[in-house]
C-alpha cells in the first residue's frame, strides 16, 4: 500500500493551494459556499495531478532506473507494475471528471484542467527533451492552477497576480533544472553525460540556468510589489515572501531533485517564513 501511495505523490498537493488564491485574495474566504467549492476543486485537480505523475513515471521508468535517487521510485524499482499504475491513473482521471461534472463546474474551469493535462502530456511525451520549452512546460502549470481556481468560482484574477505567479513559476522551474545539474555532479564526474538520465540537461549549463533564475526572480518580485500597491497598501509589509523566495536559490543545490515541495518540506526556516507570510497576509486582508 505504501508504494501505491508514493506513486500518487500526495505531498505535492501543496502546489494546489494556488487554486485557493483567487478566493483568498478576493476577501471572500469566509463565504462557506465559495470555500467548499474551492476545496472540492482542489481535490478534483489533485486527482489529475496524481494521474500525471503516474503517467510520467511510467514513461520515464527506464531512465529512472539509472538515476541515483529516482531509481527508488515504486514504478522504476518494479514495486508497482506499469499496468497497475496506468489503471490507477485512468481511475483518478475518471474520478476527477465525475467530481467536476457532479459539482456543475463551469466549462471554463474544465478547460483549464484539460489544458493542464495536455501541457503535462506534451511534457511527458517529448517536451521535456526540448531546451527552454521544457522550462515553459514545467512553469506554466502554476498559472494554470491560479486561473482554474478563479474560473471555478467566477472570480477574476488580477493581471499583476497572474504575472507574479508566472515569473515565480519560471524561477522554480529553472531552479529545478539547476538543482538537478548541481546534484547529479555530486554523483558523477565532470566528463559524465548527464543527458543519460535526463536528455535536456546536456543543453544547459549551471550558469545559464542561474542567470535566468535571477531574471525570473527579479521580474517576479517586481510584479508582486506592483500587485501589492494595487491590492492593499498594507501588503507592502509582506516582504517575508521575498526572503523566502531568495532562500530557495541557496537550497536547490542540496541533495534533492530541487522540486519546490521537497525543498520546502526539508527546511524548517522556509516553512516558518511561508507560514508567517500566510498569517500576515490573512490579517491584512481580513482584520485591517
Amino acid at each position: 500500500m505504501k508504494n501505491y501511495i508514493k506513486i500518487l505523490r500526495p505531498w505535492h498537493y501543496m502546489k494546489n493551494l494556488i487554486i485557493v488564491f483567487p478566493l483568498v485574495f478576493s476577501g471572500r474566504l469566509t463565504e462557506i459556499s465559495l470555500l467548499s467549492g474551492s476545496l472540492v476543486s482542489v481535490i478534483a485537480f489533485s486527482l489529475v495531478c496524481s494521474a500525471v505523475y503516474i503517467i510520467n513515471d511510467c514513461r520515464d521508468a527506464e531512465r529512472d532506473k539509472i538515476h541515483p535517487t529516482k531509481r527508488n521510485r515504486p514504478i522504476a524499482s518494479g514495486a508497482v507494475s506499469k499496468r497497475k499504475a496506468a489503471a490507477i491513473a485512468v481511475i483518478l482521471l475518471a474520478l476527477s471528471a465525475l467530481i467536476q461534472l457532479g459539482m456543475g463546474f463551469p466549462i471554463s474551469s474544465v478547460l483549464w484542467v484539460a489544458a493542464y493535462l495536455v501541457v503535462n502530456l506534451v511534457y511527458t511525451f517529448g517536451g521535456k527533451n526540448v531546451p527552454v520549452f521544457d522550462i515553459f512546460l514545467l512553469g506554466i502549470g502554476y498559472p494554470i492552477r491560479l486561473m482554474y481556481g478563479g474560473a471555478v468560482l467566477g472570480i477574476e484574477v488580477s493581471a499583476w497576480l497572474f504575472l507574479t505567479v508566472l515569473f515565480f513559476s519560471f524561477y522554480l522551474a529553472l531552479g529545478k533544472r539547476y538543482g538537478e545539474i548541481k546534484n547529479l555532479r555530486q554523483y558523477y564526474d565532470q566528463d559524465h553525460d548527464l543527458g543519460i538520465t535526463r536528455p535536456v540537461l546536456k543543453y544547459y549549463s549551471a550558469s545559464y540556468l542561474e542567470n535566468h533564475m535571477f531574471l525570473s526572480m527579479g521580474l517576479g518580485i517586481m510584479s508582486y510589489l506592483l500587485w501589492t500597491l494595487n491590492k492593499n497598501r498594507y501588503f507592502t509589509w509582506t516582504v517575508i515572501l521575498v526572503f523566502a523566495i531568495c532562500m530557495f536559490y541557496n537550497l536547490v543545490t542540496e541533495n534533492s531533485d530541487a522540486d519546490p515541495v521537497e525543498v520546502i518540506l526539508k527546511h524548517k526556516l522556509l516553512i516558518v517564513l511561508l507560514a508567517a507570510y500566510a498569517v500576515l497576509m490573512l490579517v491584512i486582508l481580513y482584520c485591517i
